[in-house]
C-alpha cells in the first residue's frame, strides 16, 4: 500500500512541476499557442515511446535476460552431469533390460548433426523404460548418493533452476531417492511394493 501512495505522490508531483514549467514559460514569453504546439506534440508522441520502450525494447532485454539465465543452466545441469547424473544414468540403464535396444542409437560420433541428437532424444522419449530393482546394488547405490547429497543439495539452491521445470523435477526425484535410501535400514529383502516400477 506505501509502495502505490508512493507512486501517486511522484506522478502528482511531476504534473505539478510541468504545470509549474510551462506556466513559467508562459510568463516569460506570453505565448500560449506555443505552449499548447510543443504540448500536444509531446502527448502524440507519448503513444510511439510506449511503443519503443515497453513493447521493442523490454522484449529486446527480456530474450538477452532469457539467454543469459539459458546458459547459467546449461552450466548447472552440465555440472550435475560431470559430477553425478553420467555415472547415475549408466546405473539406472543397466536396471532396464530393454535398454539394449536403443543403446546402439545413443553412441555419440564425432560426425552427429544437430538432427541426430534431436532423433536420440525422440528415441529415448519413445522408449518404455522398466525399472527391475532386483538388478540393482542398492547398498552401492546408497554409498554413491550419499557422497553426492552436499553437491544436489547446492545444486537445489540455485536459483536458475526456476527455469527449466524438468530437470529441477529429475533433481528432486534424485535427492528423494537418495533420501529414501539413506533411512532404509535394510535395502535387503524390500517389499514387493517397493520394488514396483511406479506406472507413469
Amino acid at each position: 500500500m506505501k509502495h502505490i501512495k508512493w507512486q501517486i505522490v511522484l506522478g502528482l508531483s511531476l504534473i505539478c512541476l510541468s504545470a509549474v514549467l510551462y506556466y513559467i514559460h508562459y510568463l516569460i514569453f506570453r505565448d500560449a499557442h506555443h505552449i499548447f504546439i510543443y504540448l500536444l506534440g509531446d502527448i502524440a508522441f507519448i503513444s510511439i515511446d510506449v511503443l519503443l520502450v515497453t513493447l521493442i525494447i523490454h522484449n529486446l532485454l527480456s530474450v538477452r535476460e532469457k539467454k543469459n539465465k539459458m546458459a547459467k543452466l546449461n552450466m548447472v545441469i552440465g555440472a550435475f552431469f560431470s559430477d553425478a547424473g553420467t555415472k547415475l544414468a549408466e546405473k539406472f540403464f543397466e536396471l532396464d533390460p530393454d535398454a539394449e535396444r536403443i543403446q546402439n542409437q545413443l553412441v555419440i560420433e564425432q560426425d552427429w548433426t544437430n538432427e541426430r541428437f534431436a532423433l536420440a532424444v525422440t528415441h529415448l522419449h519413445k522408449h518404455e523404460y522398466n525399472m527391475h530393482i532386483d538388478r540393482a546394488d542398492l547398498e552401492e547405490l546408497r554409498t554413491y548418493l550419499l557422497g553426492k547429497r552436499s553437491s544436489l543439495m547446492r545444486l537445489l539452491e540455485n536459483p536458475n533452476l526456476l527455469e527449466h521445470d524438468r530437470f529441477t523435477n529429475m533433481l528432486w526425484a534424485v535427492f528423494h531417492l537418495t533420501e529414501e535410501l539413506i533411512h532404509r535400514q535394510s535395502l535387503k529383502d524390500l517389499p514387493e511394493n517397493d520394488k514396483k516400477t511406479p506406472a507413469r
